[in-house]
């Protein structure tokens, strides 16, 4: 279970990364990935 969050969170994190810059993009993939799922 833990290892699937992880890899969403990689991925919402590579895809907002560039729009975002790195510190967002971790800060909104640690909200989606931790907190509603």
């Amino acid at each position: 279970m833990e290892g699937g969050k992880f890899f969403v969170s990689y991925l919402l994190y590579d895809f907002l990364e560039p729009l975002m810059g790195p510190a967002a993009a971790e800060y909104w993939a640690t909200i989606f990935v931790i907190g509603p799922l």
